[in-house]
């Protein structure tokens, strides 16, 4: 007579993934009041973000808790080289929100090419002759400036995605910037 037996070890599930958050941002188009007059006969090179710019993260010490989606959203005012010179929260601004001071440290570093207006400018001068040249010649400035965005926080699956995406209706987000970029209306 033989006996056979087998033994298992039960296998255990793998612990779940730690929690992780999700960040969303996109521009806002600003009223039409918060933007610059176009200047008859002038030219705009609109400001781009740079492709450096780093989306917020998630606040850590918030993970674990789980929270239903957060939404902040700001006006970064740009001066005239393309540097995020102040991050201003567009809705109350709660003392301590992690979601905003994550918001904060990360567009401190923001980077544009720079608001750029361009004119033509007329140059006279007088001939030995006696006429009068005119020439035009291009004139460039630089224009300090400011967006909205909008961030979204939210937890996806345990798993960290961060990207950018729809906007807050369901709409899709800008393609490109307005006509003008805002003016800086400290």
């Amino acid at each position: 007579m033989s006996l056979a037996a087998c033994r298992s070890v039960p296998t255990q599930a793998p612990p779940p993934p730690p929690p992780s958050g999700e960040v969303d941002a996109q521009p806002l188009v600003a009223a039409s009041a918060d933007r610059y007059e176009v200047a008859e006969g002038a030219t705009y090179a609109q400001p781009q973000a740079s492709a450096d710019n780093a989306l917020p993260l998630y606040p850590p010490d918030l993970l674990a808790q789980r929270l239903a989606p957060r939404i902040v959203r700001v006006r970064l005012i740009v001066d005239a080289q393309g540097r995020v010179d102040e991050v201003r929260p567009l809705d109350a601004d709660p003392a301590g929100d992690a979601f905003l001071d994550a918001v904060r440290a990360a567009c401190a570093g923001w980077r544009f090419s720079p608001l750029a207006e361009t004119r033509a400018v007329e140059r006279r001068r007088r001939l030995p002759d006696g006429d009068i040249e005119i020439e035009y010649l291009p004139e460039t400035r630089t224009l300090p400036f400011h967006l909205d965005y909008r961030f979204a926080f939210r937890q996806v699956d345990g798993r960290p995605v961060v990207d950018a995406g729809t906007a807050a209706d369901g709409a899709e987000a800008p393609s490109a910037p307005p006509a003008v970029a805002a003016p800086d209306l400290r």
